[in-house]
C-alpha cells in the first residue's frame, strides 16, 4: 500500500515537497468577490474595472492569471475581453472551484515560481493579489515576467488603506488589520522601489484599496 501523502501549509509554494498534499498559503478568508455589501460590491466592481482598463490597454490576446483562486476575477477577464484566458492556481481543489466560476477559462493546477510554459507565450501575464502572499516576490514576478510577451499586470494591497479598511471593519485588529497570509506590505512607493529593485520597469498606479502596476517583461 502506498503511503499515504500529508496535508501541509506552506509559507511559501517554494517550499512544497513531492512528499506533500500542498495546501495553498493561508489567505484572506473574507469573500470579497461575492460579498453582498454594497459597499464592498462597488470597491469590487471599481478593482475590476481598473484591471481590465489596463488589459485594454496592451495587446490581450492570450492572457495567463497565475493565482487565479476560486476564479471570480479571471471570469471577469473571461466575459469582459476577447481573449484565450487561462487561469493557474495551486491547489486542484481551488481549480475545481474556479471551474464553476470560470468556465470559458482553461485552467491548470501549478506554482508561481515554475509556470508549465514556454517563453513569451501569454501576450499578459496577470496575477491579482499574489504576490504579498509570498516569502520570494521578486522569484515569483521574474516567472511572470518570462512567460510574458508584452506585459505583467499585478495588484497588490496599498498600504496602510487596505490595513486600516481592514481594522474600520473590526477584522485582524490583533495584527493591527494585516489580513492573514500576507507576508509582504507595500505602500505605492514601496511597490515602486520592490519593483526597481528587481529590475523591473513599471507604470505603478493606485485605484482605492490597490497598487496595480504593468510591469514590462
Amino acid at each position: 500500500m502506498s503511503k499515504p501523502q500529508r496535508t501541509r501549509v506552506v509559507p511559501s509554494t517554494a517550499d512544497a515537497t513531492g512528499d506533500d498534499m500542498v495546501k495553498n498559503v493561508p489567505g484572506n478568508f473574507y469573500d470579497k468577490h461575492g460579498s453582498r455589501n454594497p459597499l464592498v460590491r462597488f470597491i469590487m466592481k471599481r478593482f475590476h474595472r481598473a484591471v481590465l482598463d489596463a488589459l485594454l490597454e496592451l495587446p490581450h490576446s492570450m492572457l495567463l492569471d497565475v493565482g487565479c483562486g476560486e476564479g471570480r476575477t479571471t471570469a471577469v477577464f473571461v466575459d469582459a475581453l476577447e481573449s484565450q484566458v487561462v487561469g493557474v492556481e495551486l491547489e486542484l481543489e481551488v481549480i475545481n472551484e474556479a471551474r464553476v466560476h470560470a468556465p470559458g477559462a482553461a485552467l491548470a493546477a501549478a506554482s508561481v515560481y515554475q509556470l508549465p510554459f514556454g517563453d513569451s507565450v501569454f501576450d499578459v501575464v496577470t496575477g491579482t493579489e499574489v504576490l504579498e502572499h509570498l516569502d520570494s516576490p521578486g522569484s515569483a514576478l521574474e516567472e511572470l515576467r518570462r512567460v510574458a510577451r508584452h506585459a505583467v499586470v499585478i495588484t497588490v494591497p496599498h498600504e496602510p488603506w487596505f490595513r486600516i479598511a481592514n481594522m474600520a471593519r473590526g477584522k485582524y485588529l490583533g495584527d493591527l488589520g494585516n489580513t492573514p497570509g500576507h507576508v509582504q506590505n507595500w505602500t505605492k512607493h514601496g511597490l515602486t522601489r520592490f519593483l526597481s529593485s528587481v529590475g523591473a520597469t513599471a507604470d505603478v498606479r493606485t485605484t482605492g484599496l490597490w497598487c496595480l502596476a504593468i510591469v514590462k517583461p
